[in-house]
C-alpha cells in the first residue's frame, strides 16, 4: 500500500471516528432520556412505560459497539502494564505487535461471524415489547466490529504492515 493510498484511508477513518463520536454522544442522551423517563414514569405516573427500558437496552447496545471502534482507533483497551512497562523497548515493541495482533484477528472473525448470523436471522422476528425488528439491534455488532477491524488496522495496523514490507 503506497502512502498516497494509506493517507487517504487514514483520513477516511478520522472522519468516521469523528461522526461515531457524536453518534456515541447522541446515543448515550437518548439512553439518559429514556432511563429518566422510566423512572418518572414508574414512580410519579400511575402507569410503568414498558417500551422504554427496551429501547435503552438497545440504545445501549449500539452504544457499546460504536463506541469499541474509537477505543480501537485510540488504542486505549484496558489493560493491566505492570508487566510490560518494566520490560526493555524492543520486547514493549514485540508485545505492541502481538496486541495488534489479536486485536485485528479477533475483530475479524467476530465480523465475520457476526455476518453470518445476521444474515441467517428471519426478519419477522421481533422484539417483546416495541415489535422492533431483531436485525436492528443486531445489526450493531456487524457494523460495530466491523468499524472496530477498520479503525484498529488505521490505528496500527497499517504501521506493522508497513515495518514486514521494509524487513
Amino acid at each position: 500500500m503506497d502512502n498516497k493510498q494509506k493517507n487517504a484511508f487514514l483520513k477516511c477513518m478520522d472522519i468516521v471516528d469523528k461522526i461515531v463520536r457524536e453518534i456515541c454522544i447522541f446515543l448515550m442522551f437518548v439512553m439518559l432520556v429514556l432511563v429518566l423517563l422510566q423512572v418518572v414514569s414508574r414512580y410519579l405516573l400511575p402507569v410503568s412505560l414498558s417500551w422504554t427500558e427496551e429501547l435503552a437496552r438497545f440504545t445501549m447496545l449500539w452504544l457499546i459497539f460504536l463506541a469499541s471502534s474509537h477505543i480501537a482507533r485510540k488504542s486505549s483497551y484496558i489493560r493491566v502494564t505492570f508487566i510490560i512497562d518494566r520490560q526493555p523497548d524492543k520486547v514493549k515493541r514485540v508485545l505492541s505487535v502481538i496486541v495488534k495482533t489479536i486485536v485485528l484477528i479477533t475483530a475479524a472473525h467476530y465480523t465475520w461471524n457476526c455476518f453470518n448470523v445476521f444474515t441467517t436471522v428471519s426478519v419477522k422476528e421481533v422484539s417483546p415489547t416495541m415489535q422492533m425488528p431483531m436485525v436492528i439491534p443486531r445489526f450493531a455488532l456487524v457494523v460495530g466490529l466491523a468499524l472496530t477491524f477498520l479503525q484498529a488496522l488505521a490505528a496500527g495496523g497499517l504501521k506493522m504492515l508497513d515495518e514486514e514490507e521494509e524487513a
